[in-house]
């Protein structure tokens, strides 16, 4: 089966559940570098396409591409990516008048609607190819116990 992802607002964090409820593994915290949050609003599973990379696997076992997790880091103005394990893989700044309240995935854009409403939609990779903090990744091992997590995503 798959884990279930949801934002936990007040503890600044995303939790992931099995099927019946319990907790796998969470990651985050309040603050503004890379993996951290100020009050996330929304989560939802992405899949985002690079130009020139092969979309399906030439022997026949399915996509190439592993989904990932954008988060709506509400304080932070700003959505954050992740690996389905936790592990941080960029972050698209927005205005900070028009912070991130809710996200869904029209590959290969994600459509970001504001706290005024208005929609904004974002190429993703378009989008981390021009993000300036690249370099940096977030140890997702130190927020889980990988004997506990069996399928993400």
């Amino acid at each position: 089966g798959q884990l279930a992802y949801e934002v936990d607002s007040p503890g600044h964090r995303v939790v992931a559940r099995y099927p019946d409820g319990r907790i796998a593994f969470a990651f985050g915290a309040y603050g503004h570098g890379a993996g951290q949050f100020d009050t996330p609003l929304d989560i939802v599973t992405i899949r985002p396409e690079f130009s020139g990379e092969p979309t399906a696997d030439p022997m026949g076992s399915g996509n190439l591409f592993t989904s990932w997790l954008a988060v709506a880091d509400y304080g932070n103005h700003r959505v954050q990516f992740f690996e389905c394990d936790g592990a941080w893989v960029g972050e698209t700044e927005l205005d900070p008048i028009e912070p991130p309240c809710q996200l869904a995935w029209r590959s290969p854009a994600l459509d970001i609607t504001t706290l005024e409403g208005r929609l904004v939609r974002v190429h993703v990779a378009a989008s981390l190819l021009a993000s300036g903090r690249r370099n940096q990744r977030h140890d997702a091992s130190v927020h889980r116990d990988l004997r506990d997590v069996w399928r993400v995503c």
